[in-house]
C-alpha cells in the first residue's frame, strides 16, 4: 500500500484506537510522514505503536504532540527508534516530558 503522509489530528484515537490502527501500519512501509497529534495516546497506545515502528523504515517525520506521553512512554519508544534510520523530525510538544524523558 503506497501512502506517503498520514495525519490523525484531534480525533481522540486513544490507546484503543492504536490497537485498531496497528495492523494497518504494518503494511504502510512507504509512509514518510505520520502525525498522531491530539489523540490522547498514553502508555498502552505508544507500546502498540512502538511494536510496529520497525515496519516504517522510510519514516522521516513522526509527530506525537499533545498526547498523554511522559517518561515511561519515552522509555518504550527509545528502543524502537533504532529502526527509524530516515527519521529527521520527531515532535513531542505538549506532552508531560521531563528532562530525563528526552535526554
Amino acid at each position: 500500500l503506497l501512502l506517503l503522509s498520514w495525519i490523525f489530528g484531534e480525533i481522540l484515537l486513544g490507546d484503543e484506537g492504536m490497537e485498531l490502527l496497528a495492523p494497518l501500519l504494518q503494511h504502510l512501509t512507504s509512509l514518510a510522514s505520520f502525525a498522531l497529534l491530539y489523540n490522547k495516546i498514553g502508555f498502552e497506545g505508544l507500546n502498540i505503536l512502538a511494536s510496529v515502528l520497525h515496519h516504517l523504515t522510510f519514516l522521516t517525520s513522526l509527530n506525537l504532540s499533545w498526547n498523554k506521553l511522559g517518561v515511561d512512554e519515552m522509555i518504550l519508544l527509545a528502543p524502537a527508534m533504532k529502526y527509524l534510520t530516515s527519521l529527521s523530525s520527531l515532535s513531542l510538544d505538549g506532552n508531560k516530558l521531563e528532562d530525563e524523558g528526552i535526554s
